[in-house]
């Protein structure tokens, strides 16, 4: 057949054939190449231009298109994005499958060609695909990389994607867990556009979102997910409030419980962006501090030092909610605070230097046992505010100086001896008694009683607790009776 020109007579009627008859002589044509010996003659080399023109016919139909492309699976590599586009609606699995693989190539090859997919109808054919639940992983995979495409989430058919992706994850059909993930992540990419978190079927999305956290996805997903949430709830209380009511906040305490550190770091992420004003008071309480602050010990447990997002996070709730700062779990947080100045980073630093300096602030109107508890505590940081003040970072020095006025301590005084001591009478014993500043006799302390000699040793300690700093005060070191001091070491 083709030594007696078949190849030649279909190539000279194909151009001008109706589809019905363009569909057959296609298949002829593939039929007669795909015989080894025949497609490596030069008739096989005649056909190919003329199957790229037929593709490009506007008369063409899918079953004609995807009869021509039968010829070589190469040719999808070749067909116009239009066409391509097209195929996508063709309904034979192949075809889809064909034409959703070359445009994915067409897209990592040349980043411009996004553009005229999404031009073509491409977004709409793809969203039509994940619906029906065909061919499910390689559709998301290139939604999600045409959504990526700033200009693309530009466009109206941006906007329109929204939906359709939050019912994809909502849909007890869907099946396919990298389905999920792209469609997640394809959500993410359209809400990194202000206006698009802004929309009315951004709400959908939220809890769709939250939907998906709670259905035990993998940690990707949850990070993805989370991700997506965190470009919501940026720009709109009324996501906030959505995130929310689907049981968001609780569906994030669980995941800062993680034993993932990247999932629970990305929780406390979403938390702090989540209470960072007063959309959603009534879901911030103590068990959301408490939930934090176990995070806080369970990292410095197993690093050393707190990530500074746990630290952020607290910050958010303790500034935003004062009515926090007096909790159960926000006193037995400051342990850890301390800790975290001690062993951390400058940023986990100034965040934990942030929370204690909040907790402060409640001091002079919260019960007298939480003050006391929570300054006794934080008393423990003296010594790294001290450091703070007299080598940290300059920004620092303020709060810690404001700090370090409120927290209780002790006064030590140690009295060593008397140096080159002179008696006027006898040879009486020496003692020393120590008053500081104005205080009342009652917080007069004597050493012991010791033989005199020329030195008299005491080498004793004595301590003065205070609730804050004295001002003002000093030691005042008398003499017994008639017994002359010349110097007193201490």
């Amino acid at each position: 057949m083709v030594k007696a020109g078949v190849i030649e007579s279909i190539l000279e009627i194909l151009h001008d054939a109706p589809d019905f008859l363009c569909i057959a002589l296609a298949e002829m044509l593939r039929i007669l190449t795909n015989n080894a010996s025949i497609a490596k003659g030069p008739s096989a080399a005649k056909v190919v231009q003329p199957l790229f023109s037929l593709l490009s016919k506007a008369d063409m139909g899918p079953e004609g298109q995807y009869s021509t492309l039968q010829y070589s699976t190469e040719f999808f590599l070749e067909v116009p994005v239009a066409v391509l586009v097209q195929l996508l609606r063709s309904g034979t699995e192949s075809t889809v499958v064909g034409a959703l693989n070359a445009l994915l190539v067409l897209e990592t090859d040349d980043s411009t060609s996004a553009e005229a997919m999404a031009e073509s109808g491409a977004v709409e054919a793809l969203l039509d695909l994940l619906r029906s639940h065909q061919c499910e992983e390689t559709a998301a995979r290139l939604i999600e990389a045409l959504l990526n495409n700033v200009r693309i989430r530009e466009a109206k058919a941006a906007k329109n994607a929204i939906a359709p992706l939050s019912m994809y994850l909502l849909d007890p059909q869907t099946q396919s867990q990298q389905g999920r993930l792209l469609a997640a992540l394809a959500l993410g990419d359209l809400f990194q556009n202000e206006a698009l978190a802004r929309c009315t079927d951004a709400v959908a999305a939220c809890r769709a979102l939250v939907n998906l956290l709670e259905d035990q996805p993998t940690e990707e997903m949850k990070v993805v997910a989370i991700c997506a949430l965190q470009n919501l709830v940026m720009y709109s209380r009324a996501n906030k409030r959505a995130v929310a009511e689907s049981g968001g906040v609780q569906v994030l305490l669980d995941l800062i419980s993680s034993s993932n550190p990247d999932t629970s770091v990305q929780a406390a992420m979403f938390v702090k962006l989540l209470f960072n004003n007063h959309t959603i008071q009534e879901y911030a309480t103590s068990e959301t501090v408490r939930v934090i602050t176990a995070s806080i010990e369970k990292d410095i447990w197993a690093s050393g030092s707190a990530n500074e997002e746990y630290l952020k996070a607290l910050n958010a709730l303790l500034s935003n909610f004062p009515r926090l700062r007096v909790t159960e779990p926000a006193t037995l947080c400051i342990p850890h605070l301390v800790t975290s100045l001690k062993t951390g980073s400058e940023a986990t630093q100034e965040a934990a230097l942030d929370s204690l300096y909040l907790l402060r602030q409640a001091w002079t109107a919260c019960p007298a046992e939480v003050f006391k508890a929570q300054s006794v505590a934080a008393a423990e940081a003296i010594p790294l505010l001290q450091y703070l003040i007299q080598s940290g970072p300059p920004r620092f020095q303020e709060k810690a100086e404001l700090l370090l006025q409120c927290l209780p301590g002790t006064l030590t005084v140690t009295i060593k001896r008397g140096n080159n001591l002179r008696q006027s009478v006898g040879n009486a014993s020496a003692f020393c008694k120590l008053t500081l500043g104005n205080n009342p006799p009652s917080t007069q302390l004597n050493t012991q009683i010791v033989s005199t000699g020329a030195t008299p040793e005491w080498d004793e300690a004595f301590a003065w607790a205070f609730d804050s700093p004295p001002k003002g005060q000093a030691p005042y070191i008398l003499q017994k009776q008639q017994q002359i001091w010349k110097e007193i070491i201490w």
